[in-house]
């Protein structure tokens, strides 16, 4: 409706006519009508801007309940598979049903966007894992859920050999190195202490998740199928077969043993003296401490293979050996093949000759531990290397596993990039937007 006012030559003309009293009562109903009409278009324009505020939230809540089921299941992520196309189009959708004939106002066409949510991201992905352990990730760490792997399927030897899978991992082209002998060096500089640090943040959670949710060639995290077999291994090497992921943390294992047996060695001075006088025995003069390093360095890398052995057994090792946590004898050390290989033959014969006398040596440490109640397990290790690498680069590799899972368990063409875990939604109503945005909660 709409309504002309009295200018001030017809508010003239009307006291000439009337008298001032008709024209006070006119200007008052006049005032009256435009005072309502005014509250009317108000009170619509409020209306307006509330039914568009809540179809946004709403609507906006409706393309989130569109979530995977399955990869909420088993991995406890909240995303959707879609498009900006698919999604405006749903909005129009919504538009029609909700607005057509109830809405007294002009409606634009809804739009979205997507892009900043999109699952491949790190950011995003780490999001997602934040919202499934919320404050409970420390919790999760301390619980003892795991399931010992089953001998024969340890064995399995699976490969990433489909070209597809391989150039649509979301870590394609992405590379990263683990100093190992670094982090060896540091947790002995350390003496230990604080090696395994108590996680927090961002790495207690990834670690919540690597722990309820990924296997290792000892343990599994629950009965569902997986691809790889030895996936806390892939996230350390990040090679396409099973045997080459398990090998290749072996020998990293390995190699951190050996420098911190010997970084123990050396603080030991019942093991060096013993060590020093043997040397002199076989090799007299200069060439004793060339032979020392021989006798320490193969004795650091006996216990090292034993360490490996027993931690592939289920079995525990400190991170820094104490005197009496050896396991490998230096009797057996001296008289390897190890050491006589890289003897002189003078020295061999001086080896022989004196074998009474460094035997009584070496046997003076036959304090033998044979079983560790405390220490480090084989997921331990390789946690320690995990969280050594690159943030990034961890992530994308945790993203390859649940990927690669998705195409094995539930659909061959999974894939990150077409899912989201948030969206951004605009509608317009009489020429204004309204807008509504966020992720899952």
């Amino acid at each position: 409706m709409k309504m002309r006012l009295l200018g001030l030559e017809n508010l003239l003309r009307a006291i000439n006519r009337k008298g001032s009293s008709a024209v006070l009562v006119t200007m008052i109903m006049v005032a009256f009508i435009s005072a309502v009409m005014s509250s009317i278009a108000v009170c619509r324009s409020l209306v307006v801007k509330s039914e568009s505020e809540c179809f946004a939230n709403l609507w906006h809540k409706g393309i989130l309940s569109e979530y995977d089921i399955y990869l909420l299941e088993d991995y406890g992520i909240l995303a959707f598979q879609g498009s900006e196309k698919e999604v405006n189009k749903k909005l129009a959708f919504y538009s029609a049903y909700s607005c057509e004939g109830k809405l007294d106002a002009s409606i634009g066409s809804p739009d979205s966007s997507l892009g900043p949510y999109v699952l491949a991201d790190s950011d995003n992905f780490l999001k997602s894992l934040k919202n499934q352990f919320a404050g409970e990730a420390v919790e999760c760490l301390s619980s003892d859920h795991r399931i010992r792997r089953p001998e024969e399927a340890a064995s399995e030897n699976h490969i990433i050999a489909n070209q597809v899978v391989i150039d649509t991992l979301p870590s394609k082209g992405v590379t990263a190195n683990i100093d190992v002998k670094d982090i060896g060096k540091r947790i002995s500089d350390e003496n230990g202490s604080g090696s395994i640090a108590a996680l927090t943040g961002n790495a207690a959670v990834e670690a919540a998740f690597i722990k309820n949710h990924l296997g290792s060639h000892l343990y599994t995290a629950d009965s569902k199928k997986t691809f790889l077999i030895n996936e806390w291994e892939y996230l350390i090497e990040g090679k396409l077969s099973d045997e080459d992921n398990y090998q290749g943390c072996r020998k990293k294992i390995f190699i951190a043993r050996n420098i911190l047996n010997l970084a123990s060695l050396y603080k030991d001075s019942d093991k060096m003296a013993a060590i020093i006088e043997i040397s002199e025995l076989i090799t007299p003069g200069p060439a004793a401490v060339v032979t020392q390093t021989i006798i320490a360095e193969c004795w650091a890398a006996a216990e090292a293979e034993e360490d490996l052995k027993r931690l592939t057994d289920y079995g525990r090792v400190p991170l820094i050996k104490g005197p009496g946590d050896w396991v490998i004898s230096l009797h057996s050390v001296i008289n390897s093949d190890k050491v006589e290989e890289k003897l002189s033959e003078e020295a061999r014969k001086l080896l022989s000759d004196n074998e009474e006398l460094i035997d009584s040596k070496a046997e003076s440490l036959s304090h033998i531990k044979k079983e560790f109640s405390e220490g480090q397990s084989y997921e331990d290790y390789l946690l320690i290397m995990i969280f050594a690498m690159n943030d990034k680069v961890r992530l994308l590799r945790i993203m390859d596993i649940v990927q690669i899972n998705m195409k094995c368990r539930h659909y061959e063409d999974f894939n990150m990039e077409e899912y989201y875990i948030g969206a951004d939604i605009a509608i317009e109503a009489n020429g204004r937007a309204y807008e509504a945005e966020g992720t899952y909660r």
